[in-house]
């Protein structure tokens, strides 16, 4: 390998690591969005399936729902 082919590499290396780690990041996110556990991305037919549904409305236990963060604060003064 000469030294232009090295540096080429790192440069791959970089960019890939660079679009994996956030690309990995929205995944889960996307999962506990639906109310799922992390490890239901690695299923790649599910998760494209999970990629298309309609995320849990109102809190779950991965925190509020992202689409009406107000939503329980709304439904509890309904309630009230």
């Amino acid at each position: 390998m000469d030294k232009a082919e090295i540096i080429e590499f790192g440069i791959s290396g970089l960019y890939s690591l660079g679009v994996l780690v956030p690309s990995l990041a929205v995944a889960v996110r996307r999962m506990h969005d639906v109310g799922k556990e992390w490890w239901y991305m690695l299923i790649p037919i599910y998760n494209l399936i999970l990629a298309l549904t309609k995320g849990e409305e109102g809190t779950n236990k991965y925190g509020p729902d992202p689409m009406n963060p107000n939503a329980d604060e709304i439904s509890r003064h309904l309630v009230e």
